[in-house]
């Protein structure tokens, strides 16, 4: 069983726990994805299988697309905060948070856009497209810092990777048994080639 497949991760579960359930349900050997979402996110998950697991650097370097609710603990002005999105796009050095599986040290990563969706209250709801590795968490906290205020990622949907969208994504409970979900790892590397 090779190729890969598109999972729409539901919250309350790890990316790990996410690999478990599909190689239970595909009886597949070997599984592993690219670019973890922690247990409270959701969305696009890219699982290889078998033999797609090769191509696990190609796939770790895939952009990506969130949306996101950014909770600020104390009071802001909104000018103030539509002003300063646009300062977080472009090169940015992050250290990545306490609970990553990485090396904290700093490191530069690109944020393409950042979009401010809308404000209710303290909560800003955002969209955002990133190189890969950047930390959206260590994004909500530099926001609320740069407005004088403590900040955290209340809620995390990654809606895109590289070429791929929730409309590519299975839901777990729509798994079926016998792959015709995964996509052959060719189509994909195409998809992926002519993704601009």
């Amino acid at each position: 069983m090779d190729g890969i497949l598109l999972v729409d991760k539901p919250r309350g579960i790890t990316s790990g726990e996410c690999v478990r359930r599909v190689k239970k349900v595909l009886k597949a050997e070997r599984a592993g994805h690219s670019g973890s979402l922690d247990g409270n996110a959701s969305g696009v998950l890219l699982i290889a299988l078998g033999k797609a697991l090769n191509s696990m650097p190609i796939l770790m370097g895939l952009d990506k697309e969130y949306e996101g609710v950014v909770h600020m603990h104390g009071d802001f002005e909104e000018g103030r905060l539509k002003d300063l999105a646009g300062k977080f796009v472009g090169k940015i050095t992050q250290t990545p948070p306490k609970r990553s599986a990485v090396a904290r040290r700093p490191r530069v990563r690109e944020i393409y856009s950042l979009e401010i969706v809308k404000i209710s209250g303290r909560d800003v709801h955002i969209r955002t497209r990133t190189q890969a590795g950047v930390y959206i968490r260590r994004l909500a906290a530099d926001m609320g810092d740069a407005l004088g205020v403590k900040a955290h990622l209340k809620a995390l949907r990654r809606t895109g990777l590289g070429p791929f969208s929730l409309k590519d994504c299975k839901r777990l409970e729509k798994l079926v048994v016998g792959g015709k979900d995964i996509m052959p790892l060719e189509r994909v590397l195409e998809r992926i080639g002519t993704f601009k």
